[in-house]
């Protein structure tokens, strides 16, 4: 029985029926008297994953769910052999309940929409087996040779799951992912890159950098000090001690935004045809960073499906070599892609977001430590 990921229960015939009994509820000892103390213990398992719950308590309205359709085709975490370094592991992010009520939902169906454009790259990777990669025909080289992946599954929240539920139980498979392995997050929306960056801030005490792609700031208003929205997330980020910087690439169009400084940088879409250099340059190789990119920082004629698209986006050409620029020779320790939208007819973004993640993955491992 697998109750998360990473975690599998071998259940003994005895055990099944003993699970069968709490089908109604009921109390320990009136189903098992005289239980023995490795059946308590089980018991006491069991209730910790919240596989059984007392009858005055509700499911949480979260669950994680193995993929159908694993990114790439990838063995499903944890059935992968430790290769030189930490693998990379796709996580989804089935969340949209921070999207602004002026914006439509539809990014908690983002992962499902990567995972099966990502069935056209296959990395034919089996168990245990390093990447033989992809041949890039740009690049003129493979992609990803050596590499050792997987995908975890998703975390899967009921509509309406508030914010601080769902926060709390991705930043917990996070950390736990993040003793073993290197996580690329598929989102969701933007919300979902705060409990990534403060899982990171466990692992990373001494500081790191956040490299953002995106067509808004995200800096906006915060009315309560609990409140996160996909509109105000980065103004969280850089109240966590730990993020030493934030570099923010692709902003356009009618918004406020606060006057830079030493831990704020921002770059236009136009800068990144007239100043890349720039953009370099504020990417400190001194520290380690998280990517974080919305499909929005592309121009909405390559990527349709997103909840806000705005005009005067970069081409997928532009987002390639400026992701490359700045973080070949940097130390990538995590990353995400948000804000995919799986819309009826629109097979471009999915395709498009795919190769973005293949992009973030290859940098990721060209970064191993």
């Amino acid at each position: 029985m697998r109750s998360e990921p990473d975690q599998i229960l071998e259940l003994t015939p005895d055990a099944l029926v003993v699970l069968e009994r709490f089908a109604t509820p009921a109390r320990v000892d009136e189903v098992l008297p005289g239980a023995s103390a490795e059946m308590l213990a089980f018991i006491e398992t069991l209730v910790e994953l919240e596989l059984l719950v007392g009858p005055e308590l509700q499911p949480p309205p979260y669950g994680w769910e193995a993929p159908l359709q694993p990114m790439f085709r990838l063995p499903v975490w944890p059935n992968v052999l430790p290769g030189s370094s930490p693998p990379i592991v796709v996580l989804g992010a089935r969340f949209d309940d921070a999207t602004s009520s002026a914006y439509p939902r539809g990014a908690r169906d983002g992962p499902t929409a990567l995972r099966r454009a990502g069935s056209s790259f296959p990395l034919r990777v089996r168990v245990g087996v390093e990447a033989a990669g992809l041949p890039h025909v740009e690049l003129g080289e493979r992609m990803l040779v050596g590499a050792v992946m997987a995908d975890a599954g998703d975390l899967v929240t009921d509509p309406g799951c508030a914010w601080p539920v769902f926060a709390a139980a991705l930043e917990a498979r996070m950390r736990l992912l993040g003793e073993r392995a290197r996580c690329l997050l598929l989102g969701g929306d933007h919300s979902v890159t705060l409990p990534a960056l403060r899982a990171l801030a466990e692992v990373h005490p001494g500081g790191f950098g956040v490299l953002h792609f995106d067509a808004h700031g995200d800096l906006g208003p915060v009315d309560e000090p609990a409140t996160v929205t996909h509109a105000n997330v980065m103004r969280h980020a850089l109240a966590l001690p730990q993020v030493a910087k934030l570099v923010q690439v692709g902003v356009r169009g009618f918004q406020a935004l606060p006057p830079e400084r030493d831990a704020y940088r921002r770059f236009t879409a136009a800068d990144v045809e007239r100043d890349p250099e720039s953009i370099v340059a504020a990417v400190d190789p001194q520290l380690p960073w998280y990517v974080s990119v919305d499909v929005d920082v592309l121009d909405p004629s390559v990527a349709p499906g997103t909840g806000a698209p705005e005009p005067d986006g970069l081409r997928l050409r532009q987002l390639r070599e400026a992701l490359r620029a700045c973080l070949l020779g940097r130390r990538v320790v995590g990353a995400d892609l948000v804000e995919c939208h799986d819309q009826p007819g629109d097979r471009l973004t999915g395709r498009v977001g795919a190769q973005i993640v293949l992009e973030l993955a290859d940098l990721m491992d060209r970064g191993r430590p």
